[in-house]
């Protein structure tokens, strides 16, 4: 439903709804508008959201994200980052460290070369 169709079915006033809206997004509610920036979003909504989209299905989170204004790639950041939050401290030092990039080298050797890898282990044997 759009904001001009509320208005005249609801009969109140852009402000009315204007003001409704950012008292609701002060309270930390998970509200649509102009705040697609995930800098104006504050913690609580975004637990909010993670919280309420945990058990959606891909289609599910897709309608979820148009009604209030997100996208589906800021939802799984803010999953990311409780997730992140909630990691020990071993595990966030793990999660901070740089890949090791002969790690890099050789994950990318085997997807252009998938069937050498058998050829490599067979040359490593003999």
């Amino acid at each position: 439903m759009t904001l001009a169709s509320l208005v005249r079915q609801k009969g109140i006033s852009y402000a009315t709804l204007y003001n409704w809206r950012n008292k609701l997004r002060q309270q930390g509610q998970p509200v649509p508008g102009n705040t697609t920036s995930l800098d104006d979003w504050s913690a609580e909504a975004k637990l909010a959201v993670v919280a309420e989209t945990m058990p959606l299905s891909e289609s599910e989170l897709g309608k979820y994200c148009r009604e209030k204004g997100l996208y589906p790639e800021q939802v799984n950041e803010w999953r990311q980052d409780c997730l992140h939050g909630f990691m020990s401290s071993a595990e966030r030092k793990w999660a901070d460290q740089p890949e090791d990039p002969a790690t890099d080298i050789q994950h990318e050797y085997d997807k252009a070369f998938p069937q050498l890898q058998d050829v490599d282990w067979i040359c490593c044997i003999s």
